[in-house]
């Protein structure tokens, strides 16, 4: 939280956002991909690799702008 507050004025809020959604999307994959929590094994596929992609191109896109 705190390195939250501290760069969200530096960033943007439209960063900050993107950032968290990717970050969650990547941590989402890998504790589906292992089957951590006690979540069932799912294996990264081609549509989950490309929805965090166009997460990230979004997040490249909004700090060129």
């Amino acid at each position: 939280m705190v390195s939250l507050t501290l760069a969200t004025p530096m960033i943007g809020i439209a960063m900050t956002m993107i950032g968290i959604l990717a970050g969650q999307v990547f941590k989402s994959l890998v504790i589906d991909h292992f089957g951590l929590l006690g979540t069932p094994h799912r294996r990264i596929d081609a549509r989950r690799i490309i929805e965090l992609l166009f997460m990230i191109i979004a997040l490249a896109l909004v700090a060129k702008g």
